[in-house]
């Protein structure tokens, strides 16, 4: 089967993502490894510094395996049935459906990570400003655990039932995100073979 034509839209979703992925994981590798400096010397860091610290993680886990690695991990040819159809080509796809599976569920799960602690970040300062929170009250074991547990846990139990669905595929330009496939199903064009419309409802509905 000769190569499908490849669109400057479906090169360049492939490719410019990497170098704003690649900005990113030094940027956050840089801001970590400050962090952990301070710990490894035993100096005090705040705890909005902690909160940075908890937003660099994910965002780097997500900078790496959706931005750098964008259609790397997207089923080929070989694995996927579909690659040559209007919405399921990936311009330098490598992955297989593990793969895709893997990438869009740790890069759901990071972005959800990331936004949650962002907020809670905005709380923080809000509440320094307007309740004149100390870094005492701050550094209490219970009011950590109540600010860094929290977001693992809503965010995993929004990304992990959609596994059991398989409704992590490839989302038709860059990266596989939640969608059933083929893509066509969504409109009653091609029959489901992974995920569901039912499915993926449901899934926005909590997600909301």
């Amino acid at each position: 089967m000769p190569d499908p034509t490849w669109s400057a839209l479906q090169k360049s979703a492939a490719i410019i993502p990497k170098i704003g992925g690649a900005l990113s994981i030094v940027a956050c590798s840089l801001l970590i490894r400050d962090v952990a400096m301070k710990w490894k010397e035993n100096r005090s860091i705040p705890f909005p510094t902690l909160m940075i610290f908890a937003i660099a993680i994910p965002t780097l886990i997500q900078s790496f395996f959706q931005d750098f690695m964008t259609t790397w991990m997207v089923p080929d040819a070989t694995h996927n049935q579909y690659q040559y159809h209007q919405y399921q080509a990936a311009y330098l796809a490598a992955g297989t459906t593990a793969s895709c599976t893997f990438q869009g569920f740790v890069s759901l799960t990071c972005i959800m990570l990331a936004g949650l602690y962002y907020t809670e970040l905005a709380i923080v300062y809000w509440c320094t400003v307007r309740h004149g929170w100390t870094e005492t009250k701050m550094n209490q074991t219970g009011f950590r655990v109540a600010f860094f547990l929290p977001p693992v846990v809503v965010s995993l139990g929004l990304t992990v039932p959609p596994l059991f669905y398989e409704l992590y595929n490839f989302s038709g330009l860059s990266i596989c995100q939640i969608v059933p496939y083929p893509m066509e199903c969504v409109w009653g064009l091609a029959p489901c073979e992974r995920g569901s419309t039912e499915s993926l409802t449901i899934f926005f509905y909590l997600l909301v």
